[in-house]
């Protein structure tokens, strides 16, 4: 009997730790129910077994139907520390740390673990993404398609701080940097008339998107010749340089040539060689268009 209720508060103790009281205290019910359920199983199996010793006639199968761990736990709704916990993102001293925090501040746990720099925002937002069955995306804004950003204007993107990114078999994907959305989705969907799915990413992302794709024509001339494309094309830097060194600019707001310089990925005469030649082709593409280079300042 003292194994029993020792048991009972094991599990008492480390539930509640995890999953909180109201869990905690279905323990006793849940040990109670499965003993019975086992005992069931087990008095059934031997009668079975008993029958066909004395019938000598071979049993039916009842066969049971298997679900595998992964299956079930995708659709379960864990805990944020949990999950970077089981991603080996914190320790459990650092998320006990947090969880004493919030118990006295009533923060939300990630904003915390993000502010004591136990995780970078991108780890939380993969998270949260991961808990939300969203995707996670990281932002290319000159990778979206311009007539989309006719669809969906800056006014709208800097309103509700979310960026589009696709429009798919009548879907619209819309990247935010929150999970809150309360009536954001149908008020989109009210001023869009479109069905809207929603993508998870960073603060910086959205800002960075919102700033950079929402631009005039002559910026965007430029933007397609930027210098990394060129420097890809010639094989001088790969395409994963080219992403850190984009993901670099994100976060300090360098130029993509110093970054690529500073990290001796190319020589400062390989980048003045190619920021001429950039220069060249914007020109170009600017007379083409019948814009006057000198007027626009572009190219000072």
């Amino acid at each position: 009997m003292f194994f029993f209720f020792w048991r009972i508060l094991m599990r008492f103790i480390f539930v509640n730790k995890l999953y909180g009281f109201i869990q905690a205290a279905l323990t006793p019910v849940r040990i109670i129910v499965g003993n019975v359920l086992n005992f069931a199983s087990s008095t059934l199996a031997a009668f079975w077994l008993l029958r066909a010793l004395v019938t000598r006639q071979e049993q039916p199968w009842v066969k049971t139907r298997h679900e595998f761990p992964a299956e079930q736990l995708a659709s379960f709704h864990r805990k944020i520390g949990d999950l970077l916990l089981s991603k080996n993102l914190i320790t459990a001293r650092q998320l006990e740390e947090a969880l004493e925090i919030q118990r006295r501040t009533r923060q939300k746990l990630g904003q915390i673990l993000l502010e004591l720099g136990y995780i970078s925002e991108e780890q939380l937002a993969s998270a949260l993404a991961y808990q939300k069955k969203w995707q996670f995306v990281e932002i290319d804004p000159y990778a979206v398609d311009p007539q989309l950003l006719k669809i969906f204007p800056e006014s709208l993107a800097k309103c509700y701080r979310v960026f589009p990114l696709k429009l798919e078999d009548g879907t619209l994907h819309l990247a935010i940097d929150r999970i809150d959305l309360g009536l954001l989705p149908s008020t989109l969907e009210n001023i869009l008339k479109v069905k809207i799915k929603f993508n998870l990413t960073t603060s910086y992302d959205i800002s960075y998107a919102i700033e950079k794709a929402y631009s005039d024509e002559i910026t965007k001339v430029a933007r397609g010749r930027r210098l990394g494309e060129l420097l890809l094309k010639d094989g001088l830097i790969t395409q994963k340089d080219l992403n850190l060194a984009l993901q670099r600019q994100k976060r300090t707001g360098e130029k993509l040539g110093s970054i690529l310089v500073s990290a001796k990925i190319i020589s400062p005469e390989v980048l003045e060689r190619y920021l001429s030649e950039q220069k060249v082709r914007i020109r170009e593409e600017m007379e083409k268009m019948g814009i006057d280079s000198t007027v626009s300042g572009i190219l000072k």
